[in-house]
C-alpha cells in the first residue's frame, strides 16, 4: 500500500512514528532523570561524608591546638619550677649568687655545702648548707631579705648571731637549698 494513496493510513503512520519518537524521547528523559537522581545522591552522601570528615579534621585540629598551649604552658610552668628547684649543676649558680649578694652588703661569707636528702611527699629534695657571715647587723638583715626573695627556693634555720665588736657581729646559720628531684631530673 502506498501511503500516498490511503490518506488516512498516511496520517495514522505518521502519527504513530511521533508518538514512538516522544516515547522513546520520554524513556530515554527517565533514563537521563534517573540517572541523574542516582548520580545527585551520590554526590550528596560524598559530600555528607566529607563534611564529616572535615568537621572531625577540625575537631582534631582543635585538640591539637590546645595539647599545644597546654604544653606551651607546661613549659612555662616547667621553667618557673626549674628556677625555683634548680639542678645539681645549678647549685654553682646559686652559691655565685649568695657570694655576690655577700660582697654587694660588704659581708664576709664562709660558705659550705651539708648533705643532699632526698624529698618526701611534703618536702622536695635539698642540700643542706652552712653559712657564716661578718660584717654589720643591718647589712645582713637586707642580705638575708634579698636572698629569700631570690628566684632560687632557700630557706634559713638555726640562727646564731654573735657579737665581734661594736658594730660587727659573727653570723652562723644553716640552711637548705632545694633542688630538682632525681625523678624529675633531667640531668
Amino acid at each position: 500500500m502506498n501511503p500516498k494513496k490511503n490518506p488516512v493510513r498516511a496520517r495514522m503512520l505518521l502519527k504513530n512514528t511521533r508518538i514512538i519518537v516522544w516515547a522513546g524521547f520520554v524513556v530515554v528523559l527517565l533514563a537521563l532523570s534517573v540517572f541523574m537522581w542516582v548520580t545527585i545522591e551520590n554526590s550528596i552522601k560524598k559530600a555528607l561524608s566529607l563534611r564529616q570528615e572535615i568537621v572531625l579534621v577540625r575537631k582534631t585540629l582543635d585538640t591539637f591546638s590546645v595539647l599545644k598551649t597546654e604544653k606551651q604552658q607546661a613549659e612555662m610552668y616547667k621553667e618557673k619550677l626549674s628556677s625555683l628547684f634548680p639542678t645539681r649543676a645549678g647549685l654553682l649558680r646559686v652559691l655565685a649568687y649568695l657570694e655576690d649578694r655577700a660582697r654587694f652588703y660588704r659581708l664576709q661569707q664562709f660558705f659550705s655545702f651539708g648533705s643532699e636528702v632526698p624529698g618526701t611527699p611534703q618536702e622536695p629534695d635539698y642540700i643542706g648548707f652552712n653559712l657564716s657571715l661578718s660584717g654589720g647587723f643591718p647589712e645582713f638583715v637586707r642580705y638575708l631579705a634579698e636572698v629569700e626573695q631570690s628566684q632560687a627556693l632557700v630557706s634559713f634555720s638555726g640562727i646564731e648571731i654573735l657579737g665581734k665588736s661594736k658594730n660587727v657581729f659573727q653570723i652562723n646559720t644553716v640552711g637548705k637549698i632545694y633542688i630538682e628531684s632525681h625523678a624529675t631530673s633531667t640531668e
